[in-house]
């Protein structure tokens, strides 16, 4: 899910779709908050306190980043609560990234970045796979997860004339 980091530098303009809808829905989450999740939701989004959420839950008039902050504190659908959708649903990180995709901040989405290097490190990676042999290759079909992403991280920093080896010595440790 996308980090507090990258939620503060979201757009803080109005992107309301219809204001009276959004303000009621707001207010069915916000008024019966505890100040803890109202708190958490300030926190999310790098507010000082409460007064701009009480701002926009009275005027229905609510940012990109407000929203964000909102649908994942509250866990519900970043579509419903911008008056988009009639039903809610919980908060996805697939729907939170549909959304910012949707307003102009695809560059935000966690699957974006994650996707960017990726095909970075298969483009890198490509040409030396094919000259693994038959058992470094079922070797490296084995690696789990977490040991695959950090391999293919470790190519991009090499060079390319150096990826076989590295793969091979990292496949033997």
């Amino acid at each position: 899910m996308i980090n507090s980091n990258l939620i503060k530098q979201l757009d803080s303009r109005n992107i309301s779709t219809n204001p009276t809808v959004t303000k009621k829905r707001f207010e069915s989450i916000w008024s019966n908050a505890t100040n803890i999740k109202k708190n958490a939701a300030v926190s999310l989004g790098g507010y000082k306190d409460t007064r701009s959420f009480t701002n926009a839950k009275n005027s229905g008039l609510i940012s990109v980043r407000m929203l964000v902050c909102l649908a994942i504190t509250f866990d519900v659908d970043c579509f419903w609560l911008n008056a988009e959708i009639p039903t809610n649903s919980s908060c996805t990180e697939a729907s939170v990234n549909k959304f910012l995709k949707k307003y102009g901040f695809e560059r935000f989405c966690t699957y974006n970045n994650d996707s960017i290097m990726r095909q970075e490190m298969v483009d890198h990676v490509s040409d030396s796979l094919k000259d693994l042999s038959n058992d470094e290759f079922e070797k490296l079909s084995e690696l789990s997860d977490e040991d695959y992403l950090t391999l293919l991280k470790s190519l991009l920093i090499k060079s390319k004339n150096k990826s076989l080896d590295v793969i091979k010595a990292l496949l033997y440790l």
